[in-house]
């Protein structure tokens, strides 16, 4: 995953740089560091999460794998609408 994210973020910086200027290369760098804020908590959440819930799908106890599965899911489905609705209407217009 940072791999690919890498190679995407040279080749846009590049893109940018030859067709949109120094001003483009800054609001991507922005709205990266923005979406990376929003998005490695939930990552944290759900990595942590995951483990609890391997162990037990691998001793096939089913109830536990619900019971570790939704306390990840429940913040990780609450913490990207709520973030994603404060950078909307946090968002100014120039």
């Amino acid at each position: 995953m940072l791999s690919t994210e890498s190679i995407l973020s040279i080749s846009f910086t590049s893109s940018l740089s030859r067709y949109g200027g120094d001003l483009a290369v800054g609001a991507m760098t922005i709205i990266t560091s923005v979406s990376q804020l929003v998005t490695m908590p939930v990552q944290g959440i759900c990595q942590g999460g995951q483990l609890i819930t391997s162990y037990n799908f691998g001793t096939n106890n089913k109830k536990r794998v619900k019971e570790a599965f939704l306390p990840s899911l429940k913040p990780a489905s609450f913490l990207r609408p709520c973030a994603g609705l404060f950078c909307f209407l946090h968002a100014c217009e120039n």
